[in-house]
């Protein structure tokens, strides 16, 4: 786990000046079309390297470690609201006014809340095992006491190698990532990037931006009028529930199952991934 610094410690001014580590993990042409891409909970940017790699050199892939994420965890405990600051003068600083957004899980939570808070900034969307939040306002705050629990747990995980990496191997028992059970190699990769994580960072980032502290944008989809592209695995019941009843409010919507997979289809099937994502940002005209 990377660094020395107490990452629960950031000011608010300390975050909304401080920069994000961005990946461009594929070759492509300077003036290509710009697909932002955000990340899952406990991952960083370089976990889209695989799919980058298809969708290069015809797009240009950014994709930054959100806030308590990477081996440079700076800006741990971010808010939602101060998380999409960082990204646009990211995209600011990139020379990039309007992209396409990619989201997984948590960077599809945070994908959203961009899409309806700066729907100029971003053309299409593309959602991979992502969610609105939780509507009901009981079950949210349920969620944000699980939440605390974990952030407690993660934190006290902090310099002990071993526990860690058990956790890891723990979390991905969880039925969302079933078929992962089936593909070791592509899970030990998986788990290897995550050890690089800094467990008292991601606790912070977990109070920040944890499911549990989203508002609920359910109540926001009709307004986005961007083409919305859902990607789910098939084998994933929850987030294929969700992106079913999401697509029956968000007004240019599609939904894609992958199957054989579960929660992590761009690390599942990377090229299937991203010949679905080229097809669709074809047809969008992006």
């Amino acid at each position: 786990m990377a660094g020395n610094i107490d990452c629960l410690s950031f000011s608010k001014a300390y975050l909304l000046n401080s920069t994000l580590h961005w990946h461009e993990p594929a070759l492509s042409r300077h003036n290509a079309p710009v697909i932002l891409m955000l990340h899952g909970f406990m991952g960083s940017g370089t976990d889209w390297a695989p799919a980058a790699q298809h969708l290069s050199p015809v797009y240009r892939c950014l994709c930054p470690d959100l806030p308590g994420h990477g081996v440079y965890p700076a800006n741990a405990g971010a808010t939602l609201e101060e998380t999409a600051v960082m990204l646009l003068r990211g995209l600011d600083r990139h020379g990039v006014e309007c992209c396409g957004l990619t989201g997984y899980s948590m960077g599809g939570r945070i994908a959203l809340y961009l899409s309806v808070h700066y729907p100029k900034r971003f053309s299409c969307l593309i959602l991979e095992s992502a969610s609105p939040g939780i509507a009901d306002s009981a079950a949210r705050l349920e969620r944000r006491r699980q939440d605390e629990a974990l952030a407690r747990k993660l934190s006290g995980l902090y310099q002990d190698e071993l526990e860690f990496y058990a956790f890891l191997v723990a979390w991905h028992r969880q039925p969302l990532f079933n078929t992962l059970a089936k593909k070791s190699e592509l899970l030990q990769r998986r788990i290897a990037r995550m050890r690089h994580n800094d467990s008292r960072a991601l606790a912070a980032a977990l109070r920040g931006l944890g499911t549990g502290s989203q508002p609920s944008l359910w109540e926001c989809l009709s307004a986005i009028h961007v083409p919305v592209l859902l990607i789910t695995g098939a084998h994933d019941q929850k987030f294929t529930a969700i992106a079913e009843a999401m697509a029956t409010t968000l007004p240019r919507a599609r939904h894609e199952q992958f199957q054989e997979c579960s929660h992590c289809v761009h690390e599942e099937a990377p090229e299937r991934f991203a010949e679905t994502a080229l097809r669709f940002l074809h047809e969008t005209g992006v």
